[in-house]
C-alpha cells in the first residue's frame, strides 16, 4: 500500500495532465500528518518509466508484460522451489497451429493466457468449496481472501 499526500502530487505536463495520458509524480513528499488529504493506492505494476518529449510519464513495455497474479504467483514459485515459474514455462513453450501466424507481440501472450487459466481453475475450485460448505453472500469473498 502506498500513501502520498495530495499536496505532493504533480502532473508533469504543461496542461496539468488533463488528457489523462500521464502518471502523476510525487514532488517533495512531506510527512503525513493527521487530517491531511492522502491518496492511498496499491501498485499495479513495476515498470521502467518512459518520459515523452511533452513531459508525460508512462510505463514502459507492453501491457501483457506487466500482468502478474500477485501473492498467488509468489506461492506458486515457492511451491516449485524457483522464482518465475510461469515465465520459464512460457519461454520454453512454442505455440503451433493453423491460427497462429507471425511473431507479433499480442495482448494475449502465452504468459497472460497461462496466468488466466490458473486463475480460472482456482476460482472454480473456490466456488465449488463454497457451494459444498453452504457459504453464501459476502462471506464467499471472505473465504476467497482467506485462501
Amino acid at each position: 500500500m502506498v500513501a502520498v499526500r495530495v499536496a505532493d502530487l504533480r502532473a508533469p505536463t504543461r496542461d496539468g495532465g488533463k488528457d489523462g495520458r500521464t502518471a502523476l509524480t510525487v514532488v517533495g513528499a512531506g510527512q503525513v500528518r493527521a487530517g491531511d488529504a492522502v491518496v492511498f493506492c496499491k501498485p499495479v505494476a513495476v515498470a521502467p518509466a518512459v518520459v515523452r518529449r511533452d513531459g508525460r510519464v508512462q510505463a514502459g513495455g507492453h501491457p501483457a508484460e506487466h500482468v502478474r497474479l500477485g501473492v498467488l504467483e509468489q506461492q506458486l514459485d515457492e511451491m516449485a522451489g524457483e522464482a518465475g515459474v510461469i515465465d520459464r514455462v512460457t519461454a520454453e513453450t512454442t505455440p503451433h497451429g493453423e491460427k497462429i501466424k507471425g511473431t507479433t507481440l499480442r495482448l494475449m501472450t502465452m504468459a497472460v493466457t497461462l496466468r488466466g487459466i490458473l486463475l480460472m481453475t482456482l476460482m472454480v475450485r473456490h466456488e465449488a468449496l463454497c457451494d459444498r460448505t453452504g457459504v453464501k453472500g459476502p462471506r464467499r469473498l471472505a473465504v476467497a481472501a482467506a485462501r
